[in-house]
Protein backbone atom coordinates (compact mmCIF):
# COMPACT_ATOMS: atom_id res chain seq x y z
CA UNK A 1 0.00 0.00 0.00
CA UNK A 2 1.24 3.69 -0.06
CA UNK A 3 3.76 4.58 2.31
CA UNK A 4 2.64 7.34 5.45
CA UNK A 5 5.00 8.42 7.91
CA UNK A 6 2.70 6.82 10.62
CA UNK A 7 3.46 3.03 9.56
CA UNK A 8 6.81 3.46 10.79
CA UNK A 9 7.07 1.99 14.16
CA UNK A 10 10.83 0.90 13.85
CA UNK A 11 14.12 1.74 11.71
CA UNK A 12 12.31 4.59 10.37
CA UNK A 13 14.12 5.86 7.47
CA UNK A 14 16.46 2.93 6.76
CA UNK A 15 16.85 0.46 4.11
CA UNK A 16 14.48 -2.03 5.26
CA UNK A 17 16.83 -4.88 3.13
CA UNK A 18 20.45 -4.76 3.03
CA UNK A 19 21.01 -7.68 0.96
CA UNK A 20 19.31 -8.85 -2.86
CA UNK A 21 19.45 -11.99 -3.96
CA UNK A 22 19.10 -11.92 -7.87
CA UNK A 23 18.87 -15.74 -9.08
CA UNK A 24 21.75 -15.94 -12.51
CA UNK A 25 18.39 -17.42 -14.03
CA UNK A 26 16.97 -14.15 -13.97
CA UNK A 27 19.92 -12.25 -15.69
CA UNK A 28 20.02 -11.86 -20.21
CA UNK A 29 24.16 -12.37 -21.20
CA UNK A 30 23.97 -9.25 -22.40
CA UNK A 31 22.56 -6.13 -20.88
CA UNK A 32 20.03 -6.49 -17.90
CA UNK A 33 18.25 -3.31 -16.40
CA UNK A 34 17.45 -2.88 -12.43
CA UNK A 35 14.50 -1.01 -11.50
CA UNK A 36 14.52 -0.08 -7.42
CA UNK A 37 11.61 1.51 -5.86
CA UNK A 38 12.55 3.74 -3.37
CA UNK A 39 9.82 5.35 -1.17
CA UNK A 40 12.01 7.66 1.28
CA UNK A 41 15.01 8.75 -1.18
CA UNK A 42 18.16 6.95 -1.74
CA UNK A 43 21.18 7.08 -4.18
CA UNK A 44 21.24 4.14 -6.73
CA UNK A 45 24.62 4.73 -7.09
CA UNK A 46 25.29 3.01 -3.99
CA UNK A 47 24.09 -0.21 -4.92
CA UNK A 48 26.63 -2.81 -6.20
CA UNK A 49 26.55 -5.95 -7.57
CA UNK A 50 28.61 -9.44 -6.53
CA UNK A 51 28.71 -12.73 -8.21
CA UNK A 52 29.01 -15.21 -5.44
CA UNK A 53 29.89 -18.57 -5.58
CA UNK A 54 27.81 -21.24 -3.18
CA UNK A 55 30.28 -24.06 -3.52
CA UNK A 56 28.10 -26.26 -4.74
CA UNK A 57 28.41 -27.27 -8.52
CA UNK A 58 26.10 -29.79 -10.18
CA UNK A 59 25.72 -31.74 -13.74
CA UNK A 60 22.90 -33.67 -15.34
CA UNK A 61 24.92 -35.38 -18.25
CA UNK A 62 23.22 -38.21 -20.97
CA UNK A 63 25.32 -40.98 -21.83
CA UNK A 64 27.48 -40.18 -24.68
CA UNK A 65 28.38 -36.99 -23.70
CA UNK A 66 31.38 -35.31 -21.75
CA UNK A 67 30.82 -34.42 -18.15
CA UNK A 68 32.99 -31.17 -17.20
CA UNK A 69 33.06 -29.91 -13.93
CA UNK A 70 34.63 -26.81 -12.83
CA UNK A 71 35.68 -24.87 -9.60
CA UNK A 72 36.04 -21.05 -9.97
CA UNK A 73 38.50 -18.66 -7.77
CA UNK A 74 41.11 -21.18 -7.21
CA UNK A 75 38.78 -23.91 -5.68
CA UNK A 76 39.09 -27.75 -5.96
CA UNK A 77 36.42 -30.25 -5.94
CA UNK A 78 36.61 -31.55 -2.32
CA UNK A 79 33.59 -34.16 -2.09
CA UNK A 80 31.47 -35.61 -3.83
CA UNK A 81 27.64 -35.32 -2.82
CA UNK A 82 25.89 -37.48 -4.98
CA UNK A 83 26.88 -39.43 -7.97
CA UNK A 84 24.09 -42.34 -10.13
CA UNK A 85 25.11 -43.32 -13.18
CA UNK A 86 21.47 -45.02 -14.39
CA UNK A 87 18.48 -43.26 -14.30
CA UNK A 88 18.70 -40.85 -11.43
CA UNK A 89 15.72 -38.35 -10.70
CA UNK A 90 15.58 -34.45 -9.44
CA UNK A 91 17.70 -31.52 -9.89
CA UNK A 92 20.80 -29.98 -8.31
CA UNK A 93 20.25 -30.07 -4.41
CA UNK A 94 17.47 -32.88 -4.23
CA UNK A 95 19.05 -35.90 -6.63
CA UNK A 96 17.90 -39.37 -6.08
CA UNK A 97 18.91 -42.88 -6.94
CA UNK A 98 16.55 -44.00 -9.68
CA UNK A 99 15.02 -47.49 -9.76
CA UNK A 100 18.93 -48.87 -11.14
CA UNK A 101 22.70 -47.12 -10.82
CA UNK A 102 25.74 -48.29 -11.37
CA UNK A 103 27.26 -49.29 -8.32
CA UNK A 104 30.74 -47.71 -8.65
CA UNK A 105 29.00 -44.21 -9.52
CA UNK A 106 30.29 -42.45 -6.48
CA UNK A 107 34.45 -43.38 -6.52
CA UNK A 108 33.94 -43.24 -10.16
CA UNK A 109 33.73 -39.80 -10.02
CA UNK A 110 35.90 -39.42 -6.91
CA UNK A 111 38.93 -40.67 -8.81
CA UNK A 112 38.39 -38.49 -11.74
CA UNK A 113 37.41 -34.85 -10.14
CA UNK A 114 38.73 -35.05 -6.19
CA UNK A 115 41.49 -32.42 -5.65
CA UNK A 116 41.08 -30.90 -8.99
CA UNK A 117 40.04 -27.56 -10.45
CA UNK A 118 38.14 -29.16 -12.76
CA UNK A 119 37.48 -32.41 -14.28
CA UNK A 120 36.03 -34.30 -17.47
CA UNK A 121 35.46 -37.75 -18.70
CA UNK A 122 32.86 -39.12 -21.43
CA UNK A 123 29.86 -40.37 -19.35
CA UNK A 124 30.07 -44.24 -20.62
CA UNK A 125 28.75 -47.54 -19.78
CA UNK A 126 31.84 -49.19 -19.91
CA UNK A 127 33.49 -45.78 -17.79
CA UNK A 128 30.98 -47.12 -15.07
CA UNK A 129 31.54 -50.76 -15.60
CA UNK A 130 28.02 -51.63 -16.63
CA UNK A 131 29.24 -52.23 -20.40
CA UNK A 132 26.15 -55.19 -21.20
CA UNK A 133 23.81 -53.80 -19.33
CA UNK A 134 20.75 -52.32 -21.16
CA UNK A 135 18.29 -50.76 -18.49
CA UNK A 136 16.97 -48.02 -21.05
CA UNK A 137 18.24 -44.58 -21.29
CA UNK A 138 21.28 -43.49 -18.85
CA UNK A 139 22.50 -40.49 -17.46
CA UNK A 140 24.99 -39.37 -14.90
CA UNK A 141 24.07 -37.06 -12.25
CA UNK A 142 26.58 -35.49 -10.12
CA UNK A 143 26.78 -32.76 -7.40
CA UNK A 144 30.14 -31.75 -5.93
CA UNK A 145 31.85 -29.28 -3.14
CA UNK A 146 34.14 -27.25 -4.20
Amino acid sequence: GNYVTEKCNTNCGNPSQRWYHVPRSFLNNDKNTLVLFEEIGGNPQNVSFQTVTTGTICALVHEGALLELSCQGGQVISQIQFASFGNPKGKCGSFEQGSWEATDSRSVVEAACIGKSSCGFAVTKEAFGVAGADNGPTRLAVQATC
